[in-house]
Formats: structure tokens, sequence, C-alpha cells
């Protein structure tokens, strides 16, 4: 029996057969893919997976960057992720709430309802900027509900034990990195150092992260 299988790649219109195993970031290095952004998932198949993701059959693969609609949310969910260990390394004892997306960014404030102050601020942004510089790599874990729930209370995340509970089955995957768990509804980058561009500033009574713009990556949202 042959531990290979034939993937087909529509960025490069090439077929190639690889290693059962391959994750989709060992392809993607094996194809050396030239594109102006990196790479943050890919469809398989049609649906939307991981880099991190394996290979075991045969599957059509189309990897997406930020300025595709399902790249910018991974780079939304991905920047949401180190804006939570961040906030947890600086301020352990304050709850942070992502509130809405505001714009190209994301509007947040602390459960307590006190404003960070400017020198909190780039407390923060610093942090951010080492855990991406860290390149922490980003793995999701598939568990039962009730651990993952376990794990949630004894850090106190009840708004993610009911987002979690939104969703009731009997295993569920979590996000690992470094010491930082979380619950996602999509697909994550593969490590940290992914997220090349951000800028937070206080708004109203709370703050705001502004990201980069879908169809102008290198240009921040502050509007």
């Amino acid at each position: 029996m042959s531990n290979t299988v034939k993937v087909i790649c529509q960025n490069t219109s090439t077929m190639l057969d690889v290693e059962m195993g391959t994750s989709l970031l060992e392809l993607q290095k094996r194809l050396a893919i030239e594109n102006k952004y990196p790479f943050l998932a890919a469809y398989v198949n049609n649906r939307i997976k991981e880099l991190n993701y394996k290979i075991y059959k045969p599957i059509m693969v189309r990897y997406i960057d930020i300025t595709h609609f399902e790249g910018y949310r991974v780079y939304q969910r991905t920047i949401s992720f180190i804006l939570q260990k961040a906030a947890s390394d600086i301020f352990p004892e304050r709850k942070l709430y992502i509130r809405h997306s505001l714009g190209r960014g994301l509007y947040c404030e602390f459960a307590d309802g006190e404003q960070l102050t400017d020198a909190g601020i780039e407390a923060l942004r610093e942090r951010m900027q080492a855990i991406i510089d860290a390149r922490y790599p980003i793995l999701r874990h598939r568990m039962l509900t009730s651990e993952i729930n376990g794990i949630y209370k004894r850090f106190g995340y009840d708004d993610k034990m009911a987002l979690l509970n939104t969703r009731p089955r009997l295993y569920s995957d979590i996000y690992r990195m470094d010491d930082m768990v979380g619950y996602f509804y999509g697909a994550l980058a593969p490590d940290s150092g992914y997220i090349h561009l951000f800028d937070m500033r206080r708004y109203h009574e709370g703050f705001y992260v502004a990201l980069p713009t879908r169809l102008n990556p290198s240009k921040l949202d502050l509007n």
C-alpha cells in the first residue's frame, strides 16, 4: 500500500505526490509559492483548514492570505488570541472583553470598567509585539468539552464557557499558545508571528485595536 497521496495545488496549478501526514505548511514550503503576504490558512476540498492540518488523503488545496475574506478572519482571530495573552500577562487580575468589531479593528473593555491609561496602552502594545516577535506556536487540541470547561473555570473565563456551551458536544477543539488557552469558531494562524501590523489607542470606555485593511494590508484602519 502506498504511503503517498496526490495533491492538486490551485495556486500553482500543479499536482504532486506527498507522504501521508505532511502538513499544509510543509507542503507550502515544498511548493515554494511566491506571495506578497504570508498565507494564513488554506481551502482543502473547499473547506478552511489551518496550515498545521495534515494530509492523509487526496486533496485539492488553495492557500489564502489576508486579502481573502476568510484569511482576514484568520488574522482577526489570531490577533485576538495574542491580545488575550498580552492582557493576561500584563493585567492578570483583570478580565478582558473583546466586545465587537469596530471599522477594521476591535473594540475592547475590561470588566471592571476602568479605562487604560496611555502608559497601560503602551505596555499592552509592547507585550503584544513581544508575543508576535517570539513566534509562539498556536496549536489546536481536541479534548472533552467538560475538560475544557474545567480549564476555563480555573481561569475564571465565564464568557468563554458560555461561548463553548452554545455548541454542546462531547469533544471540542481548544487552542493553546504558550500558557494561554482559547476557543474559537474558526482557524488561526500557525504561530503568533503571522501578525505583521496593528496599533492601539484609547477609545470611549475601553480601547481600540486597529488592524490592516483587507484590500491594503500595509495600511492600518485608524478611522
